[in-house]
């Protein structure tokens, strides 16, 4: 493995800090109630397992005709926005094998939660998934989104669940065959 730079090194060791900056442990810390805020007063009536595509597309189509059918840039206020990417990168974290991280991939470059997985090479920004959903108003974007991701997980699960600097390499050297696996993939519904 080549020597990495000093500025990788600094970069490396800024995030790894912004891992435990208060106001990440804090966001982290308010998972539960934000979780139970989001499913009692945003998207009522939520199946009683929350953590399905059936789950995911209910809270959509809630959010897409409660929320946007006025004005879509109207969320119903920061708060219910925040609570729908937590309910949405939860997912990530639950069935992915993703893990929340505190990373500069906010609008202007400020910290923000994101989840990163062995399987990608690249953050998650919850906040991406939610505009795309805004954008396309379909009430299942989201799940649309989650399922390629999902064929992702598959081939790399098939392929040993090797380390994301490991799968990189092996990804980019035989991506037909991994391409082919994904393809194979079961897709949530």
């Amino acid at each position: 493995m080549a020597k990495r730079s000093i500025d990788v090194q600094a970069e490396e060791a800024k995030r790894a800090a912004a891992q435990q900056y208060p106001e990440f442990l804090e966001w982290l810390a308010q998972r539960d109630s934000e979780l139970a805020a989001f499913f009692t007063d945003d998207v009522p009536g939520m199946p009683n397992d929350p953590w399905t595509m059936d789950g995911l597309r209910h809270a959509e189509r809630i959010v897409v005709d409660k929320f946007w059918a006025q004005d879509p840039n109207d969320f119903g206020g920061p708060d219910r926005r925040a609570r729908f990417q937590r309910f949405y990168g939860e997912m990530l974290v639950r069935f992915l094998d993703g893990r929340w991280v505190y990373a500069a991939c906010g609008e202007d470059g400020e910290f923000v939660p994101v989840i990163v997985a062995d399987f990608a090479t690249t953050y998650w920004n919850p906040a991406t998934a939610l505009s795309s959903a805004l954008d396309e108003r379909t009430g299942d974007q989201t799940v649309v989104i989650f399922g390629r991701l999902a064929q992702a997980h598959y081939a790399w699960a098939q392929y040993g669940r090797k380390s994301m600097e490991e799968w990189e390499e092996f990804s980019v050297k035989n991506w037909k065959e991994v391409q082919a696996i994904e393809d194979q993939a079961p897709v949530p519904t």
